[in-house]
């Protein structure tokens, strides 16, 4: 983690053992709250899916998982997109990226930073891929 500062960026520090020290996490989305969400997977209890971890008083509390799984979990900065907040406080199905473009699967969804744009990682379903 990296603070902004007056004079620039900041030293680079972990998060706290709660955040970093989970087995396996991924695609982290930052939101304007500064609460993150991300993959994970944990084998007590044995979850995989969505967590947010949410920033208290300047530190990251303990990851809470959200009950969905997504391999590419990205929430924008308002927490409503992908998913979207419902208003009783729960999440909405996710919202399938697949069926826009027909043959094509895909990763790591991004919008640019004005909005305008979105972005992913795609591949040709059924066939195969080399890196």
């Amino acid at each position: 983690m990296v603070e902004r500062e007056d004079s620039g960026w900041g030293e680079p520090r972990p998060l706290l053992p709660c955040v970093n020290d989970m087995p396996h996490h991924w695609q982290i989305s930052v939101a304007t709250s500064v609460n993150l969400y991300f993959h994970s997977q944990r084998p007590q209890p044995d979850t995989s899916g969505v967590c947010v971890s949410r920033q208290v008083n300047g530190e990251y509390t303990e990851p809470e998982f959200l009950g969905f799984s997504g391999s590419t979990p990205y929430i924008n900065p308002e927490e409503n997109m992908i998913r979207f907040r419902l208003g009783d406080g729960s999440w909405s199905d996710p919202q399938s990226i697949t069926g826009l473009y027909p043959g094509v699967g895909g990763l790591c969804p991004k919008p640019s930073p004005d909005g305008r744009v979105f972005i992913f990682l795609s591949h040709r379903i059924g066939t195969t891929n080399h890196f």
